[in-house]
């Protein structure tokens, strides 16, 4: 394809890769069709046409591996379109990274080839599917770098750093989440055993 990169995605990353890319591009608008079923090598048959993903996932047993892809909005009847026996799994994207395809390929149902375009005109972004969005990822350092905006102070400081002001007011550690009751907030609790008290 002229203008277009392609990467190929390494079989014992499969997994984490449809699971980085689905929490990418959830909801964004995409085309799935297959290349060269059965006996028709030049027929593109269309599954999904400017839905939002839903998800796509890998499911690896044994030496085979099927890969799901679900698109449809929320709430509504959704399409699902398995691959089995998947032999290859390759991204081809633009060289600035708008738009773009994957491209998963089986070695079941003639060879068929399964295309899923992201839509560049609805912002559809292949520049760093699977690979580089690791924040909030849900993978070990998926954090790492995070600001989170709170809408100004907390009025919380470590005893051991700076930046507390002249008059902040120290709080021991039995009153935290014990509100005005302190230290005596702990024991606002139930009981998990009968009392052997009866009601009025």
């Amino acid at each position: 394809m002229s203008g277009m990169e392609t990467r190929e995605i390494p079989r014992d990353h499969w997994v984490q890769f449809f699971d980085r890319f689905s929490n990418e591009h959830q909801g964004e608008r995409v085309t799935v069709e297959v290349l060269g079923a059965g006996d028709d090598t030049d027929r593109i048959r269309p599954v999904a046409r400017d839905l939002p993903l839903v998800g796509i996932g890998a499911d690896l047993k044994d030496r085979e591996c099927d890969i799901t892809i679900t698109a449809g909005p929320i709430g509504q009847d959704h399409v699902t379109h398995i691959i089995p026996a998947v032999s290859r799994v390759t991204v081809d994207r633009r060289a600035d990274g708008r738009g773009g395809s994957l491209r998963i390929e089986s070695r079941e149902e003639g060879e068929a080839t399964t295309f899923l375009r992201l839509d560049a005109a609805a912002g559809g972004d292949m520049q760093t599917a699977g690979q580089g969005r690791d924040r909030e990822s849900g993978l070990p350092g998926g954090g790492q770098g995070r600001t989170d905006d709170i809408g100004g102070r907390s009025g919380v400081y470590p005893a051991s750093g700076p930046g507390a002001p002249a008059d902040a007011k120290p709080q021991g550690m039995a009153s935290w989440g014990q509100g005005q009751r302190g230290a005596a907030g702990y024991q606002d609790h139930g009981d998990s055993e009968p009392s052997g008290r009866r009601g009025a």
